[in-house]
């Protein structure tokens, strides 16, 4: 399910940069989670996965790290580690107490 979640979030990049960072936030996210013993066959699959989606960006990327071990630069004032995939919930505001009478 991880597999076709990160394929499904990468190759809904419209842009190079965005897809770049797609890929370092679902390599980091994945590495947090699994470890890194399974990272490379997760990559290539991935990898796979997105040429068959027809990425070339994204495999150019996924390669790179592969080969190189590199992921492409966080954009400035990007966070450096994996972010959380918990939705944000907004808090409801406390009512104000009413006037005892």
């Amino acid at each position: 399910m991880e597999l076709a979640r990160a394929a499904s979030h990468i190759s809904s990049m419209l842009y190079t940069e965005s897809m770049g960072a797609a890929v370092r936030e679902t390599v980091l996210l994945f590495e947090a989670s699994h470890g890194r013993d399974d990272l490379e066959p997760f990559a290539r699959a991935l990898l796979d996965r997105l040429e068959q989606r027809g990425k070339p960006e994204a495999v150019k990327v996924l390669l790179d790290f592969i080969e190189r071990g590199r992921l492409p630069e966080a954009p400035p004032g990007a966070p450096s580690g994996p972010m959380s995939t918990r939705e944000s919930v907004a808090r409801k505001r406390a009512k104000p107490a009413l006037p005892e009478r």
